[in-house]
């Protein structure tokens, strides 16, 4: 036996750290262990006709691994499956864990390339009857093929029951609407899984799919940005597992991308930190990140610097709250009644406000005052120089508002 194969022996439950780079590992397993029964066989006819009459039913090795047979008992999964495409790759890497821990691995062609196992490191390879071999050698040889078929198929429910009940009732009813739970194997209901896991119509949820990854906007909901961090990182997470379940060409979230999704949409307060993020090549790396820093920013609030980012929604309010009442005024009749109307705008500021020269209103609030007259206050027309109170001889001699 090669090194490689008696590696995979040693550790048949070892979880490959991705799918691919498992089937990769699967069929390596699978090309040495064919080589090894070929030569196993070849052995075997290779006896002498004198050395296979001498052979008995005891010397003959069971080609069945105890130690590698599933666990008693039933293999559960807490959360069943919804049948949503969004969960499935969460769902995948549960019912994934559940049949390594089970010993259930051996038992189908998808489950063993997700492990890196082959059946024969459990059930070994079919025991080679000579023909040289005597009567009760043979019958010996042909129970122990019946015994390791036998272990083989009960393995193939097991592992069948497992799956199906790992599915809850309407995914269950639809998964198995084609009678492929009659079948009882293994690979035929994964294989309906994945089929409803990408949904009847995989490119109209491509497309979908897509286009909710470009409209994705930075959802400032929550109360702290620390959880505004969490929300759009599960958020982001959810499309890229949504894709990779798709596996459909053409919309495909890739991680790359939504980095750089997630560093566009990112608030303000975090901005300054963007050439680090950068740097991260993982979102759980990019999301660790932005939580320190949201941290700090969180904190900051104690000393009274409130984030922009929390705040965005309230102050466009206030702004937009600013300039309807600088467009807001009612039209009242002129006190001298000539008929002519005046009009009396209503102010976001009070009058002892209007009437202090030093006072100035906080940071981005609209202030339309350039003037201060001691007599008017802040003024949009006039200070004390031009004030017709204080100089009457400036009074034109048509009537005026003051």
């Amino acid at each position: 036996m090669s090194a490689e194969v008696a590696a995979a022996a040693a550790a048949p439950n070892v979880d490959a750290a991705a799918l691919s780079t498992a089937a990769a590992r699967y069929a390596t397993i699978a090309a040495a262990m064919k080589v090894l029964a070929d030569e196993d066989k070849a052995g075997v006819l290779s006896i002498s006709s004198t050395d296979a009459k001498t052979v008995a039913p005891r010397d003959l090795m069971s080609p069945i691994n105890t130690d590698l047979m599933p666990h008693s008992g039933e293999v559960t999964i807490l959360d069943l499956w919804d049948g949503s495409t969004s969960t499935f790759v969460s769902y995948t890497r549960a019912i994934k864990a559940a049949i390594s821990s089970g010993r259930l691995g051996y038992y189908a062609t998808f489950s063993c390339e997700w492990l890196g196992l082959h059946e024969c490191q459990a059930l070994g390879f079919p025991v080679t009857v000579h023909e040289d071999y005597k009567a009760l050698v043979k019958a010996r040889c042909t129970q122990l093929n019946r015994f390791r078929e036998s272990a083989l198929a009960q393995g193939k429910r097991s592992l069948f029951a497992a799956v199906l009940s790992s599915l809850n009732t309407d995914t269950r009813d639809q998964v198995c609407a084609d009678g492929v739970d009659g079948l009882e194997c293994p690979d035929a209901l994964w294989a309906a899984i994945r089929t409803h896991a990408r949904g009847p119509f995989a490119k109209t949820t491509g497309a979908a799919l897509m286009a909710k990854f470009f409209s994705t906007a930075w959802d400032a909901s929550a109360d702290t940005i620390v959880n505004q961090v969490d929300s759009n990182f599960r958020a982001m997470n959810e499309l890229v597992q949504t894709s990779d379940a798709l596996e459909e060409a053409g919309y495909t979230v890739s991680i790359p991308a939504a980095l750089v999704k997630m560093i566009a949409i990112m608030p303000d307060g975090l901005r300054i930190h963007e050439r680090i993020y950068n740097d991260y090549d993982t979102l759980t790396k990019l999301r660790d990140e932005m939580r320190r820093d949201a941290a700090r920013l969180d904190s900051s609030a104690a000393l009274g610097l409130k984030s922009f980012a929390v705040h965005t929604s309230a102050l466009e309010a206030m702004r937009a709250e600013i300039a309807q009442l600088k467009r807001d005024c009612r039209r009242q009749p002129d006190k001298r009644g000539n008929g002519r109307d005046k009009v009396e705008r209503t102010s976001p500021f009070t009058k002892s406000q209007l009437m202090d020269p030093d006072f100035r209103p906080p940071s981005g609030t609209p202030w339309p005052f350039k003037h201060f007259c001691s007599v008017h206050g802040h003024s949009t027309t006039h200070s004390d120089k031009g004030c017709f109170v204080l100089h009457p001889e400036l009074k034109p001699s048509t009537p005026d508002s003051y």
